[in-house]
């Protein structure tokens, strides 16, 4: 830091900074911090607030964490506990909030869940593409 100008130097052909998942992470926590201020945040860290704001999209979508949508669920089939995964390309799941620890699903609700249908609201997520 230099006169409180703070700065940073890129070589070569780069023109942008590449911010890891963490410090992404970082930087959104300290936006949504009791008393601080999105154009403050991004002053401090040099960006815009249009990259805050596609970073907080991203996280709310899941795309920033960089995990894809999964599902994972226990059944009891008669004969023992069985676990089902499975991870959306596109979309993702919706199903009711747990008001003690897990939910109880119907049939229909699971089926709707797996295929990334809303259940309250029986729509896809998203829409398949035709083949070509």
């Amino acid at each position: 830091m230099l006169g409180g100008i703070r700065g940073e130097v890129l070589a070569g052909p780069e023109r942008r900074r590449r911010w890891s998942t963490e410090e992404k992470l970082r930087i959104l926590g300290q936006s949504v911090a009791p008393g601080s201020s999105v154009s403050l945040v991004c002053r401090m860290h040099g960006i815009s607030s249009g990259q805050l704001y596609t970073w907080r999209k991203q996280f709310r979508t899941g795309e920033l964490t960089g995990f894809a949508p999964v599902v994972k669920l226990l059944w009891w089939d008669g004969q023992g506990l069985c676990l089902f995964a499975k991870r959306l390309e596109r979309g993702r799941f919706v199903w009711p909030q747990a008001k003690e620890g897990s939910v109880s699903l119907t049939s229909a609700q699971v089926s709707m869940l797996l295929e990334g249908i809303d259940w309250r609201a029986p729509v896809r997520t998203w829409a398949p593409e035709a083949a070509c």
